[in-house]
């Protein structure tokens, strides 16, 4: 009885020998762990991260807002130069501004390793940026009502979008869309309100420009904004917010001459027509307009016969009364 109670003991030991072994080739092999257990590793050897995960592809996105390209995280305008221990040196690489595209190479927190078109790169802050994943492209050709949310019945009368306003649409409900119209800052509007023709967008852009430099206002500013004006002009004749860069007495010329023939500067009728009747039937006077002196006799059978070749009025003022 005791012999065979000592090769029971013997035989258990052999089996949890082999069971502890087997359990060592699996954890330090390439055969699976069973679901829901991680395999043990040295903590005085990490695992190196994957490459490919840790890189992302280079992102294109929009300027929201007028933004500084930057050397360093940092909205310093002078920081540490390490190549002058001790010295201090720019922290500007470009300025770029809202309508122009940019790609995003690297994200980290509130900032962004970005390439300009210029292919300078530096850092931006994330929040003047818009993915071209996150919004699309358009503008109004007429001012435009907004909405406090995607109904109708929650139109802002105290705020409208400017004509030629250059828009990043981030989303749409039903017969609305919200969109970026400076900065930061959306509105609702109605769908059908927008324009995506590429032409009224290149336009749209250049009037970003114009009313961003001419507000500034110094002179090398506002010389650049007659120059943008001069661009869009001659590259967008056709589009229908080109009407815009035009200048106010442009604009007026243009109109005078789709009306047709000149109004007379003096307020009165064109030859052949008659006055509008007042409303007691009697002509109506031009408000600007003074009655001519009386007619004589004489001035008027000169008139009737052809022989007086002057304007009516003043051969009116010659006659003798």
């Amino acid at each position: 009885m005791t012999t065979r109670l000592v090769l029971l003991a013997v035989l258990l030991s052999l089996v949890a020998a082999c069971e502890e072994t087997s359990s060592d080739a699996t954890l330090d092999g390439n055969e699976p762990m069973p679901d829901g257990e991680a395999a043990l590793t040295d903590p005085a050897t990490p695992a190196a991260p994957d490459p490919a995960a840790a890189a992302s592809d280079p992102v294109p996105a929009y300027v929201a807002a007028t933004t500084v390209v930057r050397k360093t995280k940092s909205t310093e305008s002078k920081v540490d130069d390490p190549a002058n221990p001790g010295k201090k040196m720019s922290n500007w690489v470009a300025t770029v501004y809202r309508g122009e595209e940019i790609v995003i190479v690297a994200e980290d927190g509130d900032w962004c390793e970005v390439k300009t078109t210029g292919d300078k790169t530096g850092y931006a802050q994330r929040a003047g940026l818009l993915t071209q994943d996150e919004a699309t492209l358009a503008t109004v050709l007429e001012e435009a009502k907004t909405f406090t949310r995607p109904d109708i019945l929650t139109m802002n009368a105290s705020k409208t979008v400017e004509a030629g306003t250059l828009l990043y649409v981030t989303k749409a409900k039903g017969e609305f869309s919200e969109a970026n119209h400076i900065g930061t800052q959306s509105v609702w509007l109605r769908s059908d309100a927008l324009s995506q023709d590429p032409g009224e967008i290149a336009v749209a852009k250049i009037l970003t420009q114009v009313r961003y430099q001419e507000g500034r206002g110094k002179e090398d500013n506002l010389a650049k904004a007659k120059q943008l004006r001069e661009l869009g002009i001659s590259t967008y004749p056709d589009a229908a917010l080109t009407k815009l860069l035009r200048p106010a007495e442009d604009s007026a010329t243009d109109g005078d001459e789709a009306a047709g023939e000149d109004a007379p500067d003096d307020g009165a009728a064109p030859d052949g027509a008659k006055p509008a009747p007042a409303a007691d039937g009697k002509a109506a006077v031009p408000a600007q307009a003074k009655p001519p002196p009386a007619v004589g006799s004489a001035g008027l059978k000169g008139l009737i016969k052809g022989k007086v070749d002057a304007d009516p009025g003043t051969a009116a003022s010659s006659s003798t009364p």
